[in-house]
């Protein structure tokens, strides 16, 4: 009976096998961009299950589970789609939780810890999980932790996949494990040897090996988190630019240093990609530049408890920046040099809506004005935006032409009422959505020439 179930199951999941694919890299890609948004560098791989391997492993599992149907062995298997974080710094594992509760329901959460424990003649694995029994020649004491991570078990969240979308995407676990990449290294090498060893019991001497490469795991781990401190000291110290989101983010935290969960606790790091495509905008993607800004904003002990801490600091230049340059219609780059040529240019009212046009369409284009983009709020937006937005003006890339004097004048009209909403609002999102769309718009060349050949 179980021997059919087991079968039936198999059939199920190798005629679905491409969904569990989809959906394997889906969790991959949304793992790899919450990270690299954190600044966290690590190497993330996926897989679904080898339908081969699932069988085996199914029939060594019916011999204590002894399933009855396909929903007992659905309920029993949380990993048929993994995904592996194989962090570069163990010490950011720490932020892996925040991480993974904004981008994932998580149902489940286990902190790994396995330790071989000597009796005579064997030695037991042992976890939080589970127990398995690794015959040898003799007793033998480990040393060290062994096996050292956590593992989530999560889902999608479904609203991402827009309208009707396939209910197996909420309905299917995800396990997530997250460890150091030289643990990682070490749990398929262990793993691999004691369980799924083919050629006897593993010998005392085998096991004394992977002890001892275990203790060198641990000990490469206490030297990554001196590495990363290295690092984040040339860093701070070092005259060029900005190379990466990785050593921006590196900086930032020596600023905003990473707090530890706890009850109420919100600490997100936020877009580093924004911040670093506005700095290099501005000329002030180094670090004594950007060192500068980030002692005066970190001087004001509210700064760091708003999160997300990257939107906290755009606000605060773009606020630098708005100070010396109202962002008005007729200055509407972050640039000095950008504005002079724009106003000098006397752009006609179809130049200066083109370029009004590029700005508005990167304002609303992002992430930045969803819940996710921010505290999880929704934004509401004046009436302005849905008529232009109904009338596909906030479309950069699409031609816009005006058939009359009266639709132009009321298309500036609408346009006049976006700008002013954005320009005076009170809230650090939309301001800082303004500001990202400002130095795109700029960064791009969208200035007179470019409106005069778009249109």
């Amino acid at each position: 009976m179980s021997e059919s179930i087991i079968e039936h199951f198999i059939q199920d999941y190798q005629s679905g096998f491409s969904f569990y694919l989809k959906l394997a890299s889906y969790a991959e890609t949304r793992c790899r961009k919450a990270l690299e948004e954190s600044g966290i560098p690590a190497v993330i791989t996926s897989r679904a299950k080898n339908p081969e391997r699932l069988l085996v492993k199914l029939r060594q599992r019916n011999t204590e589970k002894n399933y009855q149907s396909t929903d007992e062995i659905s309920h029993d298997l949380a990993d048929l789609i993994g995904v592996r974080l194989a962090l570069y710094f163990p010490d950011q594992e720490k932020q892996i939780e925040g991480i993974m509760h904004r981008a994932f329901h998580i149902k489940d959460l286990k902190r790994h810890d396995k330790t071989l424990v000597a009796v005579e003649n064997k030695a037991f694995q042992t976890d939080a999980l589970q127990t398995s029994i690794v015959q040898t020649e003799g007793p033998y004491t480990a040393r060290f932790h062994g096996y050292r991570a956590t593992h989530f078990r999560v889902k999608v969240r479904s609203e991402e996949f827009g309208e009707s979308p396939d209910p197996r995407f909420e309905q299917t676990m995800i396990e997530v494990q997250v460890a150091s990449l030289l643990m990682h290294a070490w749990s398929e090498v262990n793993h691999d040897l004691a369980y799924k060893t083919l050629n006897g019991q593993l010998s005392k001497d085998e096991l004394r090996m992977l002890d001892g490469i275990n203790g060198l795991v641990l000990t490469g781990e206490v030297l990554l988190g001196q590495l990363k401190a290295s690092v984040e000291a040339r860093i701070a110290t070092q005259k060029r630019h900005f190379s990466n989101h990785f050593e921006l983010g590196s900086f930032i935290q020596q600023y905003a240093p990473y707090q530890p969960l706890r009850p109420g606790s919100t600490y997100r790091m936020g877009s580093l990609s924004d911040l670093l495509y506005v700095t290099r905008h501005l000329g002030i993607d180094n670090p004594e530049a950007l060192g500068e800004r980030l002692e005066c904003w970190s001087a004001k002990s509210a700064n760091l408890k708003k999160y997300p801490v990257v939107q906290s600091i755009l606000d605060f230049i773009f606020a630098e920046y708005d100070r010396r340059t109202p962002p008005t219609m007729e200055r509407p780059f972050l640039q000095a040099e950008l504005n002079d040529n724009f106003q000098s240019g006397s752009p006609t009212p179809e130049q200066g809506l083109t370029v009004y046009r590029h700005i508005l369409a990167h304002t609303f284009d992002g992430d930045l004005l969803l819940p996710t983009g921010g505290d999880g709020s929704m934004v509401c937006f004046p009436e302005s935006y849905q008529w232009l937005s109904d009338a596909y003006f906030l479309v950069a890339d699409v031609q816009f032409d005006f058939s009359s004097d009266e639709q132009l004048k009321e298309f500036e009209q609408r346009t006049k009422e976006l700008w002013d909403w954005l320009a005076t609002s009170s809230n650090a999102r939309v301001r800082v959505a303004f500001g990202v769309a400002r130095a795109k718009a700029g960064n791009q060349g969208i200035c007179l020439d470019e409106a005069v050949q778009v249109e």
